[in-house]
């Protein structure tokens, strides 16, 4: 974390913004996002796990942005938390630069924790306990307009006003923005953005982020002199969605895994697919504690798939997450795969071709079976 923080920072033209503070990503009180979950923690787990580094990047790195997190802790939420946002991360830290809510986190105070009685409430207790800046950035009645209301009737003193001003103020001057407000050299904005050598770096970290966790008998790499046919089957097989989500990129081009075996066998080999399973089958997110039985047109696609590596030298599989299992308030109650794809997984193997199981995902799988029984998985991660 200091070292991120001092390659934002290191020519003072970037405020880097660590997130979350503080207690946040425990799940062992359940989903921090939605919920309305105190997490579970002993005060020294607090304050070794979750508080140390945001010490040692503040007092190391001089990072000049915080987010404030959702959650309660010990039965206040941080939001509207005098000891945690000025006490705490000011007082003892010495932090210098900017709280800012992470979204919707203030109306929370209201409308989850029940702590405020209305939204101006909240906004004044959120501003008193150190706030700077609201995100998001959406209508000014959800926090400007009320807090002009507030200093108006006296809720808020302006001196209060004037000091969280001030710290905003102090990052501004600190970052170039009062000497050098506009972005001027516009060009070389556009030389940097797709240059060729920061993408072959990219290709580089995204292949060296691939991890062979099995390979009995040197099933891989495959030797595409020596097969005619390979099936290819599995959910992300021509899935690109993973690739275009979580704060990414919305407009660029994706090969899929399909796309991409295609292009290496072409005139070598041939190579036949179906999709074998959908992602998550129709009764998810019930179905990872309950078991339904599988339906016909369920059982006739995995047939599909069956046949296709029947005929095949070798079957490539390719399973995990995405969108619906992974991101953002997307606590599973299991770590196993979703939805039939243990049962495709299964099927596949039963043919006794040589199975190559590659995993697109962006949280844990429990892949105990597949460690059994399935000779090669690549573990790809969300590749690119």
């Amino acid at each position: 974390g200091i070292e991120m923080v001092r390659g934002m920072q290191h020519n003072h033209q970037v405020a880097a913004t660590g997130k979350h503070f503080v207690a946040y990503s425990n799940n062992k009180g359940a989903r921090e996002g939605m919920a309305r979950v105190d997490p579970q923690m002993s005060p020294r787990e607090v304050e070794m796990i979750h508080v140390y580094p945001f010490k040692r990047v503040i007092k190391e790195a001089g990072l000049l942005g915080v987010m404030s997190s959702y959650n309660d802790y010990d039965g206040v939420p941080i939001q509207g938390s005098y000891y945690w946002l000025t006490t705490r991360l000011r007082g003892e830290m010495g932090f210098r630069g900017y709280v800012v809510s992470d979204s919707d986190a203030v109306e929370y105070l209201y409308t989850k924790h029940s702590t405020a009685k209305d939204m101006k409430e909240a906004v004044r207790q959120s501003v008193e306990a150190g706030l700077n800046v609201r995100c998001t950035f959406r209508s000014p009645d959800s926090y400007v307009l009320p807090l002009r209301e507030l200093v108006k009737e006296g809720g808020l003193s302006e001196e209060v006003i004037n000091d969280r001003v001030r710290d905003i103020l102090r990052v501004k001057f600190l970052v170039g923005l009062f000497d050098a407000p506009y972005q001027t050299d516009l060009a070389g904005a556009d030389k940097e953005v797709e240059k060729a050598e920061n993408e072959s770096l990219a290709l580089q970290a995204s292949r060296e982020s691939l991890v062979l966790l099995k390979n009995e008998n040197n099933v891989l790499p495959l030797d595409i002199n020596n097969v005619k046919k390979i099936a290819v089957c599995g959910p992300n097989a021509d899935e690109e969605g993973y690739a275009l989500t979580h704060y990414g990129p919305l407009a660029v081009e994706v090969t899929t895994v399909l796309e991409g075996i295609r292009q290496k066998a072409e005139g070598k080999a041939e190579v036949l697919y179906t999709k074998g399973c959908d992602l998550v089958d129709a009764n998810w997110p019930e179905s990872e504690l309950i078991d339904y039985p599988m339906t016909d047109s369920e059982q006739a696609e995995i047939d599909k798939a069956v046949e296709n590596a029947r005929q095949a030298d070798v079957a490539v599989v390719v399973l995990g997450g995405g969108q619906r299992t992974c991101g953002e308030n997307k606590s599973r109650s299991s770590l196993e795969l979703p939805g039939r794809q243990l049962k495709l997984l299964q099927a596949v193997q039963a043919t006794g071709k040589p199975v190559v199981l590659v995993l697109i995902n962006g949280r844990p799988l429990s892949i105990n079976w597949a460690d059994k029984f399935v000779p090669a998985i690549l573990e790809a991660w969300y590749p690119g």
